[in-house]
């Protein structure tokens, strides 16, 4: 990744790795987790909830990768959503 920073002239302390983790089960993440990744990526805040609720005990950091839908902004809005970091 450094590499690839300082071929577009970025510093590598300045990009975060985010890895994308929708459809994956939580299993998976914390598989991710345990091989050294820190923030994942949700983009349905009901399915996020149940991910950071069954992950509760990992200090992950939750993002947004989409815009949420109409129906979930309160939630997000509230740090109830994928968005809130932990």
């Amino acid at each position: 990744m450094a590499e690839a920073c300082w071929r577009v002239g970025r510093r590598p302390e300045d990009v975060k790795l985010v890895a994308v983790s929708k459809t994956m089960p939580p299993e998976r993440i914390r598989q991710a987790y345990e091989a050294g990744l820190r923030d994942f990526g949700e983009n349905r805040v009901q399915e996020a909830q149940a991910k950071r609720a069954a992950l509760s005990d990992l200090t992950v950091t939750w993002h947004l990768a989409a815009e949420a839908s109409a129906d979930a902004r309160p939630d997000a809005a509230a740090g109830d959503a994928a968005g809130a970091a932990r």
